[in-house]
């Protein structure tokens, strides 16, 4: 009777922690099961947005770029919270790449430096590099913008005789940062192509990529030649057309205005052209980045015409505007326009520049891109008080 009571007491107190077991089991796996529903709809969405962020970045507007990376930050939001690294990686990057456009660099640097701590958690090299990579350009832009007012306010002297100077040593201190970013991203590359598997044809693209940005940024002509030929002789040993156009623009220009070889920098120009018209002509899907291209090239060669051959200047410019219309390029034709303004204010014809910074000015304010139309206006105020209006 003992052994049969202590039996019954023993089933009953079993079954009595197994009810109070069971509800909290049930408990945790539906919490399990609601925190996998709550990624896979975080997921979902943050593809979502991505996807939206990638039309409106089409859009050549200001306010639809905007709302791209509107998109785009709430969706870095969401792969942050689930935890995706690859796939938050990947967005700000995105981003980074729509704040430089855009060029609001701080953000950019922002959103690019949180990228690199993140791909550098992940090991991957080549995203390391790429981010470096735009980092450098990041610099090297600010250096070039810098550069170009140094040059402006040399001939507006009179009106701002510091400010040429502040230019100058800004471009240099941002030329010297994008050299650094740029050398660590060209020791990623030649790590990896002398690894001993084989080097992929992008790994060989990049490296020839960071070559031709050396020599962007490097001051001295004969290792800038140096860095360009490297560059070259890569793209030609992988075919690579289109690389070969462009660092063949950049010895063109290394040519005209540097080194003051004409006939080298003619033969340069011209092989760069014919590669850019054969890609454009052949391929429907490179069309528009070869007359892009063509279009920039025939851009920074108005300023050597300009001193030497002003009918040829001139012709260049028409050539390089009818381009951009052509592809719709935008951007491209407002900065052909301030191109030849600025070299009108340079030789004194104020009243032609004024009408053709205007002309620029026009577009700037119709894509709603309020940083270059306050630089326009900048220009058209040293202009009134130049003509003493």
């Amino acid at each position: 009777m003992t052994r049969l009571l202590f039996a019954l007491l023993l089933t009953l107190l079993m079954a009595a922690e197994t009810s109070a077991i069971a509800p909290k089991n049930e408990d945790s796996e539906l919490a399990n099961l609601k925190n996998v529903l709550a990624q896979n709809a975080d997921s979902a969405s943050a593809q979502k947005l991505v996807e939206e962020g990638e039309r409106l970045s089409q859009q050549q507007t200001i306010a639809a770029r905007l709302q791209a990376i509107a998109k785009w930050e709430e969706a870095r939001s969401l792969w942050q919270r689930e935890g995706n690294l690859e796939q938050e990686a990947a967005t700000l990057i995105k981003l980074g790449e729509m704040y430089r456009d855009l060029d609001a660099t701080t953000p950019a640097r922002e959103r690019y430096s949180e990228a690199l701590a993140l791909v550098r958690q992940l090991g991957n090299r080549l995203q390391e590099a790429l981010i470096l990579g735009q980092l450098g350009r990041i610099n090297q832009r600010d250096a070039d913008r810098w550069k170009e007012e140094h040059r402006i306010y040399s001939d507006l002297s009179s009106i701002h005789p510091r400010r040429s100077d502040v230019f100058r040593k800004k471009s240099y201190s941002d030329r010297d940062k994008a050299t650094k970013f740029y050398q660590q991203v060209l020791e990623i590359y030649q790590d990896l192509n002398q690894s001993p598997e084989p080097a992929t044809l992008a790994s060989r693209q990049s490296e020839a990529r960071l070559l031709n940005q050396l020599g962007e940024v490097e001051n001295d002509s004969w290792k800038k030649y140096k860095l360009f030929e490297q560059a070259l002789e890569i793209y030609k040993e992988i075919g690579d057309k289109k690389g070969e156009a462009l660092v063949l623009s950049k010895l063109s220009e290394l040519y005209f205005y540097e080194q003051l070889n004409y006939q080298a920098g003619l033969e340069s120009f011209n092989q760069a052209r014919t590669i850019y018209q054969n890609i454009s002509a052949s391929s429907e899907e490179d069309a528009n980045w070869a007359k892009k291209q063509e279009a920039r090239l025939l851009n920074k060669l108005v300023r050597y015409w300009w001193s030497e051959n002003r009918a040829t200047a001139l012709e260049f410019h028409k050539q390089a505007l009818r381009l951009s219309e052509e592809i719709g390029d935008r951007y491209g034709k407002a900065f052909i326009l301030e191109n030849l303004g600025a070299l009108y204010v340079e030789s004194s014809n104020f009243q032609k520049g004024l009408t053709v910074f205007q002309q620029a000015l026009a577009i700037y304010e119709d894509v709603g891109d309020v940083v270059k139309q306050r630089k326009i206006l900048g220009n058209l105020g040293d202009i009134y008080y130049l003509l003493g209006k």
